[in-house]
């Protein structure tokens, strides 16, 4: 975008500012935007596969990205497990950091494959899930049914480690609005398997908040990632705050968007969803309350909605006659944007 705006050789500054809401590539933003060091760690995939996943250090804070070690841009269609994929490979991140010595950890949950709880991150630092039997219960966001009791034993050397889990959206754990029924279907699921996943993530959530003594399952967010808000939140005393604020803080993207004239933002897909948590939603009110224009270039959007009503002046679709966008593509476009400006 910045490359089109250039080419139209218009007299305008542009500054390229990383946003992200603790989704797919909010590492990337970080580091683009800060000092910081990256450590790759192998680890357990959503489904089983292997992973080669990553952290970054920031000064004495680390960032964990469930997107790069269990999520769903990892999986073609036909890979897609909704009742058994699961967080173990995040969790094996986070205590790869853990270990490192860090007590001031950010674990980013947008863009899961899976829909259980946390479960699997929590099962990789050591906690037990277990069935009437006694036995462990299986990985997966289906098998969150036969939870009975827990033991969270080890996770009590993690008390006094800070953790925040940054999220992309603000749903609940359970019901119409929950992480099953909200997004289950794009993790694959039917929907019957939404209904098995809520009545699920129920059963789990009633058995964590009795071992913890904590109410979690309405907060906004615990529904981010398939519940993985949730179960951070319950089992490790995490604070749920909001993924792309927290990065527009590092960045100083409210007082950068005060004195710019036009801002320019870029989406894979723009939809309903973008507006409830996401950055492009969140860059929307910052926009708003600076009376900015703000345009939108997707890929794709979804049609039959007024985004000018939603606080967005200019939506245009990199993509065209479903071939993917690419650098060339988007620069054109943008440049042909910029050039009707007086």
């Amino acid at each position: 975008m910045k490359a089109g705006i250039e080419s139209s050789q218009l007299s305008i500054e542009v500054l390229n500012v990383p946003i992200a809401d603790g989704g797919d590539g909010t590492l990337d933003a970080v580091e683009t935007a800060t000092a910081s060091t990256s450590h790759s760690v192998d680890v357990i995939g959503a489904i089983g596969q292997p992973v080669k996943a990553r952290w970054l250090a920031v000064g004495d804070q680390a960032l964990v990205e469930l997107a790069c070690a269990s999520g769903l841009a990892m999986l073609s269609l036909n890979q897609l497990d909704p009742l058994g994929a699961h967080t173990v490979g995040t969790g094996q991140v986070l205590l790869n950091c853990l270990e490192a010595g860090y007590h001031d950890v950010i674990v980013c949950v947008g863009g899961s494959a899976s829909t259980d709880g946390g479960a699997g991150l929590l099962t990789a630092l050591g906690a037990k899930f277990l069935d009437k039997a006694g036995h462990a219960v299986p990985l997966g966001g289906g098998s969150l049914r036969k939870v009975s009791r827990c033991d969270l034993s080890a996770l009590e050397k993690w008390n006094h480690t800070r953790i925040r889990v940054a999220t992309d959206v603000t749903s609940p754990l359970l019901g119409r609005y929950g992480a099953a029924s909200i997004f289950g279907a794009q993790k694959g699921a039917t929907l019957a398997q939404v209904s098995i996943l809520d009545q699920a993530l129920k059963q789990f959530a009633d058995v964590l908040e009795s071992a913890t003594g904590q109410y979690v399952r309405d907060v906004a967010g615990a529904g981010a990632a398939g519940g993985t808000g949730f179960g951070v939140a319950c089992a490790l005393n995490a604070e749920i705050v909001s993924g792309f604020q927290w990065l527009a803080a590092i960045v100083d993207l409210e007082n950068k968007i005060s004195q710019s004239d036009l801002v320019i933002t870029a989406e894979g897909r723009l939809d309903h969803q973008s507006l409830v948590g996401k950055a492009t939603g969140e860059l929307v009110k910052l926009c708003q309350k600076y009376h900015k224009p703000l345009w939108v270039v997707p890929a794709v959007s979804e049609e039959n909605i007024d985004w000018h009503q939603h606080g967005i002046e200019l939506v245009v679709n990199a993509s065209v006659s479903g071939e993917p966008a690419t650098f060339a593509s988007v620069q054109e476009l943008v440049h042909e944007l910029v050039s009707t400006i007086d």
